[in-house]
């Protein structure tokens, strides 16, 4: 089901995925990700790239490359 629980499991497999890879976890490499994997569909890849650009809008701020950070 496409919905908000499929999009945020699939972003945490991203950011294990980059992270572990010792790659910035950035939207830009998300987008990537999910513009190139074999293992989703094309309307799941659709919807997740719809949903990070919404995401995108909400957290662009001039002069930031929007790298996410995690913190204890």
């Amino acid at each position: 089901m496409l919905d908000e629980e499929f999009f945020h499991s699939q972003l945490g497999a991203c950011v294990i995925y980059l992270s572990s890879q010792g790659e910035d976890v950035s939207l830009n490499n998300i987008r990537d990700l999910w513009e190139n994997t074999s293992s989703l569909s094309v309307l799941e890849s659709e919807f997740l790239l719809s949903e990070l650009a919404a995401l995108e809008i909400k957290t662009t701020d001039i002069g930031k490359d929007n790298v996410f950070t995690f913190k204890n």
